[in-house]
């Protein structure tokens, strides 16, 4: 190998200072792979378009790595990107791709209905390239779309709603209203051209949110968005109530602590992946990260957003009980039960949120709150027979964050 090249993720690539490779990404770009692979199975030559390929790195990864023959697209407005990019293609022996120096809005606006994948993995937010997507994107194609403004998508409340169109309000599972915000906007870029989306994959990690989805172009289907999204009442006390859109009156008075709940949303109401799609993609050959994502991802309850069990305990004053405790106390009391990708020490429940209170509340042998709601309720703390399939070891909890930051010069 000459002393002007190295290797990154199996890919030749020239020394190089004008782009950036960012190691906290490669979970991003494995994870990439196996969803286009999965998903172009019956496809021969599929068309991909990275939008913004910067060193050429993830598209080299899809012309090497991606089966049936893909024509892959490699795109970038930066003129150096692009003399790297053909460098990179050469240093690789890759012959099945093409080059072009291009805005990506513009090259999607001019290419109608030509991509069976269109990848945007912007630095920040995606927001300005989504509405152009759904014109280059084919019928039943693949949409892979990364945000990295995860700070203004958890907790700023005037930025998200300038440039995603929904109110939030910071809370615990902020990392699961910043995908189902991403959703909700795209849904509804979607259903402007439209179209309706079908999400294969939501994943929050790190420092971003990657969503895959299916766009199905159907003006019957677009209308449905109106009922795929709702507004959510959140309570300062972690109580949530989703408002669907054509309830008519509202009240937001917290019927736990009494006080006023803020009006947030609207928020992708459906599933955030798809389990069938996630089994097909469990049948390969995964690292221990990726296949505990999909392991965890594939358990998760649907039900919106998720609760901490460290900040539910401090909201109460109470010490945090260990999290399978509060498992086997709610399947014992005949619940649903998961664990979130998003955060550690986090569940998604059928329960209401008083009842958890009331266990946290029980298992520190306090004056139980709620406890005359709760009169008759049989519960226990002792293992359950499903507790193991809740909490499985091949979760790999310890690898779901890398704490690796954002960006790192070659």
């Amino acid at each position: 190998m000459n002393t002007n090249e190295h290797e990154v993720e199996g890919v030749k690539l020239i020394q190089s200072h004008n782009a950036f490779y960012n190691p906290a990404q490669k979970l991003n770009r494995d994870l990439s792979v196996l969803v286009i692979n999965t998903y172009i199975e019956e496809i021969k030559n599929p068309k991909i378009l990275e939008t913004m390929s910067a060193t050429g790195l993830r598209g080299i990864r899809y012309c090497k790595e991606i089966k049936n023959n893909p024509q892959v697209f490699l795109n970038d407005i930066s003129e150096k990107s692009i003399e790297e990019i053909k460098i990179n293609l050469k240093l690789n022996d890759i012959i099945n791709a093409s080059v072009t120096k291009n805005d990506c809005i513009n090259l999607m606006n001019s290419n109608k209905s030509f991509y069976n994948v269109i990848d945007i993995d912007p630095y920040g937010s995606c927001n300005v390239y989504v509405e152009s997507a759904f014109r280059g994107i084919k019928h039943n194609g693949l949409l892979c779309i990364t945000a990295t403004d995860t700070a203004v998508l958890c907790s700023q409340r005037v930025k998200c709603f300038s440039r995603y169109d929904t109110l939030i309000v910071r809370e615990s599972s902020c990392h699961e209203i910043a995908l189902r915000t991403l959703l909700s906007f795209v849904s509804r870029c979607a259903s402007r051209n439209n179209c309706s989306i079908e999400p294969l994959l939501s994943i929050s990690v790190d420092y971003y949110v990657r969503i895959f989805l299916i766009v199905k172009k159907s003006e019957t289907l677009a209308k449905n968005t109106f009922h795929n999204n709702s507004y959510f009442l959140i309570c300062q006390c972690f109580n949530r109530r989703e408002i669907r859109m054509n309830d008519s009156e509202v009240n937001n008075d917290c019927e736990l602590c009494h006080k006023k709940m803020k009006l947030c949303g609207p928020f992708w109401n459906k599933p955030l992946h798809n389990k069938e799609f996630i089994n097909k993609m469990l049948k390969n050959d995964l690292e221990k990260r990726i296949l505990g994502f999909l392991n965890i991802m594939n358990s998760e309850l649907d039900t919106p957003f998720y609760y901490c069990l460290n900040d539910l305990s401090k909201q109460i004053k109470c010490c945090t009980p260990p999290l399978r405790k509060i498992v086997n106390a709610l399947l014992n009391a005949h619940y649903k039960v998961s664990l979130t990708h998003c955060k550690l020490n986090s569940i998604k429940t059928n329960a209401s949120l008083n009842l958890i209170y009331f266990l946290i509340n029980r298992y520190n042998k306090k004056e139980d709150l709620f406890k005359d709601q709760f009169k008759g309720l049989e519960f226990s703390f002792d293992d359950n027979s499903k507790t193991n399939e809740v909490i499985r070891d091949d979760f790999y909890r310890g690898l779901m964050f890398s704490h690796l930051g954002p960006l790192k010069r070659v």
